[in-house]
């Protein structure tokens, strides 16, 4: 039984490091469970993870987004043109117009 509790541990943990991603843009709707997202605003860098506070701001123009998704190496990358960013119970939402 030990070992069954330190199992169910272990994933309630892995959970924590990571949250979902939405990123929607007038042809596509995505949604991707990530590490950690990057997104620069008019008041500066925010980088988020998965206990990231709430926020709202608009994402700054011509910026660019990078985000790890869980499992890969390499971060992916979004160009923004104008768009917004909101983080609330562990998610994250984009709304981009490219």
């Amino acid at each position: 039984m030990a070992g069954t509790a330190s199992v169910g541990t272990f994933n309630i943990m892995e959970d924590k490091k990571i949250f979902n991603l939405k990123i929607v843009t007038p042809t596509n709707n995505k949604n991707v469970i990530v590490e950690w997202l990057d997104a620069k605003t008019n008041q500066g860098n925010f980088f988020v993870g998965p206990k990231h506070s709430d926020l709202i701001a608009v994402l700054k123009d011509r910026s660019q987004v990078s985000y790890k998704i869980k499992g890969k190496t390499e971060p992916n990358f979004l160009d923004i043109y104008n768009g917004f960013i909101k983080i609330s119970a562990g998610n994250a939402l984009i709304i981009t117009d490219h």
